[in-house]
């Protein structure tokens, strides 16, 4: 019998790599859109984001990079998108990258974003008018506590959420009335967020 032949694993990203290939997306956007207006400003949330920030271990890797809010979001929108998801794929080949490794799917829970998260959003690479962001940590935290997974309930554990940060996300989702689009989801996040910041109590004593 000949043997079974595995897949290639998926390449990963870490911190260094992820800055490295999305300076290298950056700067052909801004070469191409050189003139243009308004700027454009991206921002990058998951395991990619949070590496880009430093707020994950730096032994951490993650196979993409997911764009939570991209602008302008108008009439233009969808032609930024084509250029940098052209782009995109060109780098991809460079860096062994799969095609689709620069995504958009965070989009659709943009409105898990705190309110004045663009205010507190860090920039971490600018190329002319093309501007990289992650959120803030607090920001970044409670889109964790939003998703719920086991692996992002670890995060939130690594980085060791502090009880003002803990006080600000309370406070955030209690500003929020029932239109809201994530309403149905709060009562969930502050249950997990609770969890944690006990068993952080726990841990410490």
């Amino acid at each position: 019998m000949l043997p079974m032949e595995l897949p290639d694993p998926m390449p990963q990203l870490s911190r260094q790599s992820i800055g490295e290939v999305l300076g290298r997306v950056a700067a052909r956007l801004s070469h191409r859109r050189r003139g243009a207006a308004p700027p454009v400003d991206l921002l990058i949330v998951g395991g990619a984001g949070g590496l880009l920030a430093g707020y994950l271990p730096p032994g951490r890797t993650t196979q993409d990079c997911d764009v939570m809010v991209w602008s302008p979001a108008d009439a233009h929108s969808a032609e930024l998108w084509r250029q940098l998801d052209e782009i995109a794929r060109s780098v991809a080949d460079e860096f062994d990258l799969p095609p689709d490794w620069l995504n958009r799917g965070a989009g659709v829970f943009e409105h898990r974003l705190l309110p004045g998260w663009a205010e507190r959003r860090i920039f971490l690479i600018e190329h002319g008018p093309v501007r990289i962001s992650s959120p803030s940590r607090v920001d970044y935290l409670a889109l964790k506590l939003f998703a719920g997974r086991d692996v992002d309930l670890d995060d939130v554990l690594t980085m060791g959420m502090t009880r003002d940060e803990a006080t600000f996300v309370r406070r955030a989702l209690e500003s929020w009335d029932a239109n809201h689009f994530a309403a149905h989801t709060v009562a969930g996040t502050m249950e997990r967020l609770e969890a944690v910041m006990l068993a952080q109590e726990e841990t410490s004593s």
